[in-house]
């Protein structure tokens, strides 16, 4: 609100501002479209196993992914969105095809829970 208004007093367009803050809202809240399940949400409704959710997965030694390209991996085509990549405690958002994994890496994807575990197990065994 103050930056909104800061930009008013210097003469910028209203609808210039509400464009930017509208474009800065949509970055920093994208990962809200998804959350993280607990163990009793979603028992008692199998309609919620068809709403996005996130889950995290560290890449393990051993693991198919290790060295190898989101773009390599595809998990697009399983239907799963790679929102995050966290390497040594720095988060890096929107990875691109070009991310290499390495090991130790903690991916946060977003999907169903059915298309989540095919991606795990791509990454994961290959």
């Amino acid at each position: 609100m103050l930056a909104s208004h800061a930009l008013m007093f210097v003469d910028i367009s209203t609808g210039r501002i509400l464009r930017r803050i509208r474009k800065i809202r949509e970055q920093r809240y994208s990962l809200l479209r998804g959350f993280y399940y607990g163990v009793t949400d979603g028992a008692e409704d199998n309609s919620e196993k068809l709403l996005p959710r996130l889950l995290t997965i560290t890449i393990v030694e051993g693991a198919a992914a290790i060295n190898k390209t989101l773009g390599d991996i595809d998990l697009a085509s399983v239907d799963v969105e790679v929102t995050a990549v966290r390497r040594r405690n720095i988060r890096g958002l929107l990875p691109t095809g070009e991310t290499r994994l390495e090991l130790g890496d903690v991916i946060v994807l977003r999907g169903t829970q059915e298309n989540l575990a095919a991606a795990e197990i791509k990454l994961i065994q290959g």
